[in-house]
C-alpha cells in the first residue's frame, strides 16, 4: 500500500577500545527511523500514518589501513542485533467530523551486519573528523503484530499487516567527530 519510507536523520554513538596495534574493537549503537503514509484518495475518510525505529547495537573491529600523524583509514566491519517497532497509526474521520486515530504496534529483534572505509582527519591531537562509508544489511525480518490477519482498510485484502518486514538494508553514509581519551 504504502509507498517506499523516507528516512529521517540518522543518530548514533560508540566507544572504542584497542586491543593491539593497528585492531580495535568498537561497541556502537545506532537509531535509525523512517516514516510514509498511505496515498489514498481524498474522498475516503480514512488515512495510515507508519513510522518505522530501529536501534541497532553492533560490535565492530576496526583494522588501520593506512596512517599518518594528520589521518587514519580504517577498514571496519560488524554484527549487531537491530530491535525493531513499527507502528501503524489509522485515522477516520467519522460523520461527524470527529477524528478517530487508533495504532497498531508491530515489533521484532532483527540483524544488522556492515562492512566499509572510515577515514580520519586529526584536527588536534585528540580531536578527529570522521567520514564513513559501509554497506550495510538491516533487516527486520517478520515483524509480529496483534493480530496478523488484520486489515488496515476492511475488505481491502493488500492492506493486512502480516509478513511485513522493515529494511534499512544499502549502502550508509555517514560522518561523526571522534574524541581520543587516553590513548
Amino acid at each position: 500500500l504504502a509507498p517506499d519510507f523516507s528516512e529521517d536523520v540518522e543518530l548514533g554513538y560508540s566507544v572504542r577500545f584497542p586491543l593491539r596495534p593497528e585492531l580495535s574493537i568498537e561497541f556502537e549503537v545506532q537509531h535509525l527511523r523512517a516514516t510514509t503514509e498511505d496515498p489514498l484518495p481524498a474522498t475516503r475518510n480514512a488515512h495510515t500514518e507508519y513510522t518505522v525505529s530501529v536501534t541497532p547495537v553492533i560490535v565492530n573491529l576496526v583494522k588501520a589501513w593506512r596512517t599518518s600523524p594528520r589521518y587514519h583509514i580504517n577498514v571496519i566491519g560488524g554484527l549487531g542485533v537491530m530491535p525493531t517497532q513499527v507502528v501503524a497509526e489509522y485515522k477516520q474521520t467519522l460523520v461527524s467530523g470527529r477524528l478517530t486515530p487508533s495504532q497498531l504496534v508491530g515489533n521484532h529483534l532483527g540483524m544488522f551486519a556492515h562492512a566499509g572505509l572510515e577515514g580520519e582527519w586529526m584536527a588536534q591531537e585528540r580531536l578527529a573528523f570522521t567520514a564513513r562509508v559501509t554497506g550495510r544489511y538491516a533487516n527486520s525480518g517478520t515483524l509480529s503484530w496483534p493480530s496478523n490477519s488484520y486489515e488496515i482498510y476492511e475488505s481491502y485484502e493488500q492492506s493486512k499487516l502480516g509478513d511485513r518486514t522493515a529494511d534499512f538494508s544499502g549502502i550508509a553514509a555517514t560522518v561523526g567527530v571522534r574524541a581520543y581519551i587516553g590513548y
